[in-house]
């Protein structure tokens, strides 16, 4: 089976139970996307998983330098322009007006980048897997042998 995507609000448990296993990727508290629902903490999504799992694998995946560099760049342009959100208002708004306003502000933040410090040339070794880390960008959860599942 190849990788699947769950719905917002899909029960993990019903999904999986018939193939006995999950892998699950969500953006970790380091990303700081005004427009993620909620960012997790590797031990806050461990615990979210175990009551439906038995065996449950927390992973982050991390940054090269080059890659690091180029999304603190970019951060710190999304944080300029967020400040001007001194209301929080990204958090009350209906969901189409932010993500709306969030894909004309990755414009913004797009024509700001220089050519210089545009993005690196990457490949799949500047995301190193390994175990979780407060700076990762995202983590990945491993998940088997789901409680109650029958075969």
């Amino acid at each position: 089976p190849g990788l699947e995507w769950l719905p917002p609000g899909a029960d993990p448990m019903k999904e999986f139970y018939a193939k006995g296993n999950l892998q699950y990727s969500s953006p970790s508290l380091f990303s700081k996307c005004p427009t993620h629902v909620h960012e997790y903490e590797s031990d806050e999504l461990a615990d979210l998983l175990a009551p439906h799992f038995s065996d449950v694998s927390m992973q982050g995946v991390g940054m090269s330098d080059p890659v690091r560099a180029y999304n603190d760049a970019r951060l710190a342009r999304i944080a300029g322009i967020m400040r001007f959100d001194i209301l929080g208002m990204h958090r009350w708004m209906p969901r189409p007006v932010i993500d709306w306003a969030f894909g004309q502000l990755a414009r913004v933040v797009r024509r700001s980048i220089q050519p210089d410090d545009g993005p690196p040339d990457v490949s799949i070794d500047d995301f190193p897997i390994g175990d979780p880390q407060s700076d990762d960008i995202d983590l990945l959860a491993v998940c088997r042998a789901p409680r109650g599942a029958t075969n």
